[in-house]
């Protein structure tokens, strides 16, 4: 006796006359899923890799500002000098231009990334981390990033001072350099967060669905530009991870922009225009103070890498991350996620 199973039985049609010959459905293929399914988004690109994204972030910041710097060399102006007070004068140019060109040559960056986002159509959509929102991107949050950051690296000066590791002399600056030096500083940290908290920042939130990754990866970026840095010390390779991952953490759940842009302005332009210390290992040609001595080492102040490079300022960002992370849970405040419509609806088709 010939068995017939289940499936044969399944399939099988009646026909009858008249009617079509009714071809039964086949079951539809399953939805995608594994590893990549489970960590990577549906509306990601693939220059949002963390591999193609990073390398053309670094390429922004090498050709954007090396540019401007052989631009400046033709005008006769060598922005990297070692002794920056030879070269304004052989510039014929001084101390306190030379430091407005010194700190604007980072104007090539915004203009090749803006360029960049402008032509090619995928990143065109990256623009929105800019745009005024109801929430953290508001421009009102500026002077508030501007007061964190003065008073972060103020305090760490402060201190130093106290501590007696530095010693300053005010030096009658004109007002007038002083506000276009607070332009020039926001051309040059604003680059950095640009590509840094924008830019790369976004490519990474787009393809990947934890936040994570973004933070991570960016928070490495923002220290490796760094390494080169004159005076570099574990000290201050710790300060470096910690800006960036408090200033990602800001964006990730604030979606703040321009208070980051301006907390990093004010804390760059503090130590280095205001109290001519140490910028990253680099000297101030023109401040409001200057050192009288070279200083002394201290849990406030490294003589080779400024406040950035000390052990107190490691415990001061410390603190202010642990303060967002707690904020954050608190709160219970989500992630931002500009691409979360995106995502759904690539689902959804899909």
């Amino acid at each position: 006796m010939r068995i017939q199973n289940e499936n044969q039985q399944n399939t099988q049609v009646e026909l009858k006359p008249g009617t079509a010959t009714q071809v039964p459905q086949q079951p539809s293929a399953p939805a995608r899923t594994g590893a990549l399914a489970d960590y990577e988004r549906s509306c990601k690109k693939k220059t949002d890799h963390w591999f193609v994204a990073s390398l053309i972030a670094f390429l922004l910041i090498v050709v954007g500002s090396g540019i401007v710097v052989v631009l400046y060399q033709g005008f006769g102006i060598d922005i990297d000098a070692t002794d920056m007070q030879k070269a304004a004068a052989e510039a014929g140019i001084s101390p306190a231009a030379y430091e407005f060109w010194k700190y604007s040559t980072f104007i090539g960056i915004w203009i090749l990334t803006f360029i960049w986002m402008a032509v090619r159509r995928e990143d065109r959509p990256l623009f929105r981390f800019m745009r005024p929102d109801k929430k953290g991107n508001r421009f009102r949050w500026i002077p508030v990033g501007i007061l964190a950051g003065f008073a972060a690296n103020g305090f760490c000066i402060l201190m130093s001072v106290l501590s007696r590791n530095v010693e300053l002399e005010y030096t009658e600056p004109s007002i007038g350099w002083m506000l276009l030096l607070f332009l020039a500083v926001v051309i040059q940290s604003g680059a950095e967060e640009l590509i840094c908290r924008g830019y790369l920042f976004q490519k990474l939130r787009r393809r990947y669905r934890s936040p994570w990754v973004a933070i991570i990866l960016t928070m490495l970026m923002f220290a490796g530009f760094h390494l080169g840095n004159d005076g570099l010390s574990f000290w201050a390779i710790l300060n470096l991870l910690e800006v960036g991952l408090l200033l990602a953490l800001v964006v990730n759940y604030f979606n703040s922009f321009w208070w980051v842009v301006f907390f990093h302005t004010a804390w760059n332009y503090t130590q280095n225009i205001l109290f001519g210390l140490r910028n990253s290992g680099q000297d101030a040609v023109y401040s409001m103070f200057r050192q009288k001595t070279q200083g002394t080492n201290g849990f406030f102040f490294d003589t080779g890498f400024g406040v950035e490079g000390s052990p107190g300022a490691v415990l001061i960002l410390g603190l202010m991350i642990l303060g967002i992370l707690i904020f954050v849970k608190r709160k219970k405040l989500r992630p931002v996620d500009l691409w979360e419509k995106e995502d759904r609806d690539e689902r959804r088709i899909g």
